[in-house]
């Protein structure tokens, strides 16, 4: 099972519910880091993590922080027993260089619990990590992700003043479809199937054709 959430720390009611009913025994809960190389603020951001949780009634009995440190077959071993495995916010392209780094993208390949990934997480999650909010690049820029989300590609934080940008990538980069995630909302992943979590409405966009919200898709 998998959550790829659109960048809010906090669940909406959609996510929360979906959550306390996935989530089966909270015992351990291992986090990969966005900002691996600075560890106060990513054990800030874990705690913020943490309270969100509990806020719904999830109570972690175990919390690890991966982090550059650790011993690549002890981190397999946590990844193997969590509950949940969490891919928090942060730099996609240097939390993707750290999972390569550390083999955290083979664990993953074999983990069959809950798998959470939020904002950065959600993009390395995906087929393609798209990134179309990179000052630096204003058509956005575009690499290969984990490709554990069952072949999609999303991006996060979704603003219709993006589709423009987005539309740009697909162009250059050839991809035909991609799910825009607002802050509040979220994809859940199970069994290949497609569920749209959230207060806010995820789009649909298709190379050449303007935004289309979910709802508006399953209503035709």
């Amino acid at each position: 099972m998998i959550y790829l959430l659109g960048g809010s720390t906090d669940f909406s009611d959609e996510v929360a519910q979906s959550l306390k009913k996935n989530i089966v025994t909270a015992n351990r809960i291992v986090f990969v880091p966005g900002i691996y190389e600075d560890n106060q603020l990513s054990l800030n951001q874990m705690d913020e993590i943490l309270k969100a949780f509990e806020a719904i009634d999830i109570v972690f009995q175990q919390s690890i922080l991966l982090n550059e440190n650790s011993e690549i077959e002890w981190m397999a071993g946590v990844i193997e027993e969590a509950d949940v495995v969490y891919l928090m916010d942060g730099n996609p392209v240097k939390q993707m260089a750290f999972v390569k780094a550390m083999a955290i993208d083979v664990a993953l390949e074999k983990y069959d619990n809950v798998l959470i990934g939020n904002s950065a997480g959600a993009l390395n999650l995906s087929r393609h990590s798209i990134l179309t909010r990179d000052v630096s690049k204003k058509d956005g820029i575009v690499y290969d992700g984990l490709d554990l989300a069952e072949g999609i590609s999303v991006d996060i934080n979704y603003q219709d003043e993006i589709s423009e940008t987005i539309a740009s990538v697909q162009r250059d980069y050839g991809i035909d479809k991609i799910y825009g995630i607002p802050k509040s909302s979220a994809i859940f992943i199970n069994e290949g199937a497609l569920d749209f979590l959230g207060s806010s409405p995820v789009h649909m966009l298709l190379n050449g054709v303007e935004p289309m919200e979910i709802l508006d898709l399953l209503n035709e």
